[in-house]
């Protein structure tokens, strides 16, 4: 049975850090997690909760108490939730999230925070889908050349996700349009707005080179910003079909 609980101890630390470099293909010479950050964190009003299935660490989430500069709201921003390679898909990455929920709760504090990568739809699927996420901001290039492992190169565009931690864990299910706008396009649908993108973007970049994927990435972070800065939220990415996914957005309180 898997269990979920908070690490402390240099040794725990430790496996964190290993599991992450696994997970996402990280270099030695990479220090974004690392023991002494996270015995830091762990003792300073930040939760590394680490996901066992018996003695064996399979998962883990790091976040760290957070301000929001415009309204001084108080809010635990998620860094980091990892699942080792052969757990994935098995609902630990779930288990892991509301793990944090339940951290940050009993600490007084109602909503977690994170960035991810818009390209990739399942992730997308399961911050606004399964957990209920919305995403009101965008940050372009936010790390810079920093993309690590099998996104070496990439741009590190990212959404921000809003997870208000006393709503609904889950979202309103959200019909897939009629009308499927084709990856990199838009389409107007009544109060909503759809933007298309790849369905599997690992494959997608294989199928079209660097050059062509770069382009798409654009177009997609482009469509995403301008909706947004029309005052649209993201409440919903559902994979259409074998290449389709679709985001749709909304308008605040519909």
């Amino acid at each position: 049975m898997i269990h979920i609980r908070p690490l402390t101890c240099a040794d725990e630390l430790g496996a964190v850090d290993a599991l992450y470099r696994d997970v996402f293909g990280i270099a030695d010479r990479d220090t974004g997690l690392n023991l002494r950050l996270l015995s830091a964190l762990a003792a300073n009003s930040a939760h590394v909760l680490g996901a066992y299935d018996g003695r064996r660490l399979i998962g883990f989430g790091v976040s760290f108490l957070a301000r929001d500069p415009s309204t001084g709201r108080l809010y635990q921003y998620s860094q980091t939730v990892a699942v080792a390679r052969d757990m994935q898909t098995r609902g630990v990455g779930r288990l892991v999230k509301y793990a944090q929920r339940d951290a940050a709760l009993a600490d007084g504090i109602d909503l977690l925070r994170w960035v991810f990568d818009p390209m990739y739809a399942r992730n997308a699927h399961f911050n606004l889908d399964v957990l209920g996420g919305r995403a009101r901001r965008v940050h372009r290039n936010l790390y810079g050349a920093a993309a690590p492992g099998r996104d070496a190169g990439e741009r590190t565009d990212r959404l921000l996700i809003d997870w208000e931690l006393r709503a609904a864990r889950t979202a309103p299910r959200t019909e897939v349009p009629e009308l499927v706008p084709q990856p990199g396009h838009t389409c107007e649908l009544g109060d909503q707005l759809a933007i298309g993108i790849p369905a599997d973007w690992q494959a997608y970049r294989v199928e079209v080179g660097p050059v062509a994927a770069a382009e798409l990435r654009a177009s997609v972070v482009d469509a995403l910003a301008k909706a947004l800065d029309r005052g649209l939220v993201v409440t919903s990415c559902r994979r259409v079909n074998d290449t389709v996914a679709v985001y749709l957005l909304t308008s605040e309180g519909v």
